[in-house]
């Protein structure tokens, strides 16, 4: 995998709006037609397809009662041979709105056989279908209406052919005005991330202020400050992201938030490592490497480690101290922490609480031990700290 896999699976695009929900939708479809149905006969092995009338896209997010905005009843029908497929379902759908136009994009499925057409799905709350569920009569990945009410109405798309209809794409958060918000979304914050070998958690919390974000974008750089890796739009407000399959690399992560009138600035950024090694990092063996004190001054570093699980054990040196003690600490992805003993260095004098983290990537461990000795039990001294910020290389 390359570092551009971080979040390849995300739909690009713009997810828009920001306002209240519709004031005067129905909790239920209008009744569907039950009467002048012909009965029409299939042939045996074929699998029939209901074409369904394309209705007024914009007066069924209005909750009127047109039965054709649920028109699955309605009596055309095509006759798909025996082994013909259902189309899989489509992708990274986006919804946007400009005034009171409405315009849908998404991506045709990646198997079964040939569209036939498109059925799109609108309802006034995440899951529904009780404002729209018509089809396009269109192979066409795009579709558009215009005079579309206020409100926040919740859009999927399914392929349809003769052997069936897909299951759902993902969800689509329309915002069609914008009432008490005329502005892009204040910035989201609190972004933090967990990693499980190739596998990345994001997590962050929603801006405040009157304009909800209706979706968000993420953005990972090979350095701060870039989005040369990752600039996508997850098409969802849920406030985190799991991305698997990351490939080995450091990435410098943000997260700014969407809605009808633009983008927010971005969030704190965070830099994401991640290992080649799956699941637990592997922190066995020798490493080595220069240290600096608080001073500037460096001297040669060492940890032997044995790690059994999550639990690590080894010993630690540290030359300018003359410093020599055991370690104990836990690996949590690529996180390794640990303490060490007590030591006294050369001269018999002093015993010292060593306290260490790092974050392990490859075969490179980069962290800061923080060393607080204290020389007054046999040398009459006082507390003494050093800060030793190392990189280290495994031998």
């Amino acid at each position: 995998m390359t570092r551009s896999t971080l979040v390849a699976i995300i739909a690009c695009g713009s997810v828009v709006g920001c306002g209240s929900p519709p004031t005067t939708p129905s909790s239920r479809p209008p009744a569907l037609p039950s009467a002048g149905v012909p009965a029409i006969a299939i042939a045996a092995g074929s699998v029939p397809v209901v074409e369904r009338a394309t209705a007024d896209l914009a007066q069924c997010l209005q909750a009127v009662a047109d039965p054709r905005c649920f028109s699955a009843a309605r009596s055309v029908v095509h006759v798909a041979t025996a082994g013909a497929t259902a189309p899989g379902a489509p992708a990274n759908l986006v919804a946007s709105a400009s005034g009171s136009s409405v315009t849908l994009t998404w991506s045709a499925p990646a198997s079964g056989d040939p569209v036939v057409t498109y059925v799109i799905e609108a309802g006034s709350a995440s899951g529904l279908a009780n404002l729209a569920n018509l089809t396009t009569n269109s192979t066409l990945t795009s579709f558009s209406a215009s005079g579309v009410g206020n409100g926040t109405y919740y859009v999927r798309i399914r392929a349809q052919n003769a052997a069936g209809t897909s299951a759902a794409s993902n969800e689509a958060i329309l915002v069609v005005g914008g009432a008490g918000c005329t502005a892009a979304p204040n910035a989201p914050g609190g972004l933090t991330s967990a990693v499980s070998g190739g596998t990345v958690t994001l997590s962050w919390t929603a801006p405040g202020g009157s304009c909800a974000a209706t979706s968000y974008i993420l953005q990972a750089g090979s350095a701060s400050g870039l989005s040369n890796l990752a600039n996508a739009n997850i098409g969802t407000t849920a406030t985190t992201y799991v991305a698997t399959g990351v490939g080995n690399g450091v990435y410098y992560v943000r997260v700014l938030a969407v809605d009808a009138f633009g983008q927010s600035a971005a969030s704190n950024e965070i830099v994401v490592t991640v290992s080649s090694v799956t699941g637990t990092v592997s922190v066995t063996g020798t490493w080595t490497g220069p240290v600096a004190n608080e001073k500037g001054e460096t001297s040669a570093f060492t940890l032997v480690l044995s790690q059994n699980g999550s639990q690590v054990v080894g010993s630690f040196s540290f030359s300018a101290l003359s410093l020599s003690a055991s370690v104990s600490g836990t690996v949590a992805g690529s996180v390794f922490s640990f303490s060490s003993a007590h030591y006294f260095d050369n001269s018999g004098c002093g015993s010292a609480l060593t306290n260490g983290s790092a974050q392990v990537a490859g075969t490179t461990m980069q962290g800061t031990v923080t060393i607080v000795d204290d020389s007054s039990q046999q040398c009459g001294g006082g507390n003494n700290q050093h800060l030793v910020q190392f990189t280290l290389t495994r031998q």
